[in-house]
């Protein structure tokens, strides 16, 4: 699979793009503070992401974090991450933990609206054109989706 890593002209592009969503009141407010700490990386953005909570309607919970990455980052961090958490996350019963890795896509493009806010993902066609791995929580608890969190953020904090 040919790679398309971060430079430094992407890193500011999505730490700018998510800015914008948190300012914009499309991140939720729960997760808000720990994509920014990743942020701080020099290694990593988040791209796209989602926090399991409870509904109305008892659904499943499920959280995801989608991140793009260097070439460091990959050669020298993430077998480990990828590690620590497969560790801690398949051995529990009924959970379903998965890491993907996403190859880079040109989508179509859309026009600015209303409805979409002017969203980077949504509106430019480049935005997922880079490689991407997620790492994606489904079932258990508030308490454990809190955690997974923090670990997240942890694992990718330290780099």
């Amino acid at each position: 699979m040919n790679k398309l890593y971060l430079n430094p002209d992407l890193l500011v592009y999505y730490k700018s793009a998510l800015l914008e969503e948190i300012e914009l009141g499309n991140i939720d407010t729960d997760i808000s503070t720990h994509l920014i700490k990743i942020c701080d990386s020099n290694l990593i953005r988040p791209i796209f992401s989602k926090k399991g909570k409870n509904s109305i309607n008892n659904k499943v919970l499920e959280s995801y974090l989608r991140i793009a990455f260097t070439k460091e980052f990959d050669s020298k961090y993430l077998k480990e991450i990828v590690n620590n958490l497969n560790k801690k996350y398949t051995t529990q019963n009924k959970l379903r933990f998965s890491i993907i890795f996403i190859k880079p896509t040109i989508q179509e493009r859309r026009e600015r609206n209303e409805y979409n806010k002017s969203s980077k993902w949504l509106v430019d066609p480049n935005y997922f054109n880079v490689s991407q791995i997620e790492f994606r929580l489904k079932n258990g608890d508030q308490e454990l989706h809190d955690e997974f969190w923090k670990d997240l953020t942890y694992l990718l904090l330290i780099r």
